[in-house]
């Protein structure tokens, strides 16, 4: 299977998105595992659709944004 290299000129043009990696900071992963726990709590709560990946994810998302807006 071949994988394609990527350029800095394909980059700058905005075909890559990169994502930066919050600085990481102690208890970031904790926050992380709760925030996923209560993803799933209220996803059984109230009955909705989804798995344990996608609380994780969405505990991630809101990890980070906590992170930046502080």
């Amino acid at each position: 299977m071949k994988t394609k290299k990527t350029t800095s000129a394909e980059e700058s043009k905005g075909k890559i998105r990169r994502f930066e990696a919050p600085v990481e900071f102690p208890g970031y992963g904790e926050e992380i595992r709760l925030q996923a726990y209560y993803n799933f709590l209220d996803r059984m709560k109230n009955n909705m659709p989804g798995n344990e990946t996608s609380d994780w994810l969405e505990a991630e998302k809101m990890v980070r944004s906590k992170i930046k807006a502080s």
